[in-house]
């Protein structure tokens, strides 16, 4: 059986690293891990590279380290 792609993008990754956003941070947590499980195949692009790049400094290095970290290679 064939993975369900899916597409990370900008909005995932913010979520993912603020806990102020309840129940859209405990599930973009568990898609994640999900992820990780390989459950789903995860992939973006350079455009979510590019406003990644254009955040505060502390939460760029957060965010480019998930986009790393989970993204197809």
């Amino acid at each position: 059986m064939r993975k369900q792609k899916i597409y990370l993008e900008t909005t995932l990754f913010n979520f993912y690293l603020d806990e102020d956003r309840g129940d859209a941070h405990i599930d973009t947590v568990r898609l994640f891990k999900e992820i990780a499980a390989k459950k789903y195949e995860a992939y973006s692009s350079d455009y979510v590279v590019d406003e990644l790049k254009c955040a505060p400094d502390e939460k760029r290095e957060k965010m480019m380290g998930l986009f790393s970290e989970y993204r197809k290679t």
